[in-house]
């Protein structure tokens, strides 16, 4: 976040120029650089993937979160209702509890972060949040992602999709594959596994347990999904995970990103 001043950031792609007070997100770049002029005043935080996709959630504006994080995203924020005061006690938060080790210290850092996120959301351009798109494609599209964040775990093809949508297979199929470069085969199966690895990560309940709540006919088939999708059984994925975090590592974790 910059305070004060102004700043400049750069990546291979693109260079932005901040002005205060604003909010800047994106995945770690080891090529990216942060310039800040002289005097000026920015917090900068580097944040687990774990924590940042823990913080989503699957709440009513967790899609909408997705997609404005699907690149790198800056907002400048308007000090209305104490939002640069908020914003200021939500980056400090995560500062004061990364250093300590207390009880629910990640519960105060996911509290934090899911302030900043509904900060971004009221100030992030209109045109990049799909509400505001009025085509029938992205409304349809839209409906579609709504859809597979309430159905999901119950298996649906992608021709009960399609139903559901009134629209065939064929017209889903292209929306997606046009709008966001993956099927509507690709975006159930990312959306399982994020979900799978979640669970494999932040509790102890059974592979069998977790392979009934994501509706698999029994772990089995369960594990062979999960393995084709990530490259390694849903056991090893939890075993690996246990062995960086007693190493004291940040845990390198691929989760699907589901726009």
């Amino acid at each position: 976040m910059l305070v004060s001043g102004t700043a400049h950031i750069e990546d291979a792609h693109e260079t932005l120029a901040l002005a205060p007070v604003s909010i800047f997100l994106a995945p770690v770049d080891k090529e990216r650089t942060f310039r800040i002029q002289a005097g000026g005043e920015a917090v900068i935080c580097t944040i687990p993937e774990q924590v940042v996709l823990t913080s989503i959630g699957r709440g009513p504006d967790s899609a909408d979160i997705r997609r404005v994080l699907e690149r790198p995203a800056v907002s400048q924020l308007l000090d209305k209702g104490g939002m640069v005061e908020q914003a200021e006690r939500a980056f400090d938060t995560i500062q004061t509890e990364a250093r300590q080790e207390a009880p629910g210290q990640q519960t105060m850092i996911e509290a934090s972060l899911k302030m900043i996120f509904g900060m971004l959301l009221r100030n992030i351009p209109e045109t990049v949040m799909p509400q505001h798109v009025s085509d029938r494609g992205s409304n349809l599209l839209l409906r579609f992602r709504q859809l597979l964040e309430n159905r999901f775990r119950d298996r649906w093809t992608v021709a009960q999709y399609a139903s559901e949508l009134g629209i065939s297979p064929d017209r889903l199929h292209d929306l997606c594959t046009e709008k966001l470069s993956k099927s509507p085969s690709v975006l159930i199966r990312d959306r399982t596994i994020y979900e799978a690895q979640m669970m494999l990560a932040r509790s102890s309940i059974s592979i069998k347990e977790i392979s009934d709540r994501l509706g698999f006919r029994d772990p089995a088939h369960f594990s062979k999904y999960f393995k084709s999708a990530s490259a390694e059984s849903p056991r090893m994925f939890r075993d690996n995970l246990a062995q960086q975090l007693q190493q004291k590592e940040t845990p390198a974790l691929n989760f699907a990103d589901w726009p």
